[in-house]
């Protein structure tokens, strides 16, 4: 078995919460809310092949360009990507810095363990519980927002509207 040195983790469950419930107000999570909104509805309509006549619950939207509906899309998705990541990016920033506080404010043990122990000791887990929240709350609503801009922009250039 090797050596391993590791962060001691007294306290940090208690400070992901707290980083988790304070650094995401009301505001951002509308915002969020609005872009993945509109991006699940450019993603359904590129892979539904919207065409010229749309019913939606039950009232008909006939003669539609789609060129048209997806140069709307566009635009709404544009304006909340660029909303969500302004407004998010203060809480982003003070998530990664109040992380960084508290983990480089706890000392570290060292001891023998083995791989699988590494791998699952409480500190990694903390760390993934941690990464996982900042990496859905933060970078997956704009991933989501890019490929809605990019499916638009399919449609317009290789779909020929």
């Amino acid at each position: 078995m090797a050596m391993h040195k590791e962060r001691t983790t007294h306290g940090e469950p208690e400070k992901i919460d707290s980083i988790m419930r304070n650094s995401y107000d009301d505001f951002v999570r509308m915002e969020r809310r609005n872009l993945l909104a509109i991006s699940s509805a450019i993603i359904f309509a590129f892979w539904s092949n919207v065409s010229g006549e749309i019913d939606f619950f039950g009232l008909k939207f006939t003669g539609i360009d789609p060129s048209f509906l997806f140069g709307i899309l566009f635009l709404i998705c544009l304006y909340f990507l660029i909303a969500f990541s302004i407004y998010a990016y203060p809480g982003y920033r003070t998530a990664r810095q109040e992380w960084k506080e508290q983990t480089s404010h706890l000392g570290s043990i060292a001891f023998e363990k083995s791989l699988f122990q590494r791998l699952f000791c409480k500190a990694n887990l903390s760390s993934l519980r941690y990464m996982t929240w900042l990496h859905f709350t933060y970078a997956f609503p704009i991933a989501i927002g890019f490929l809605s801009l990019l499916l638009c922009i399919y449609r317009f250039i290789y779909q020929g509207y």
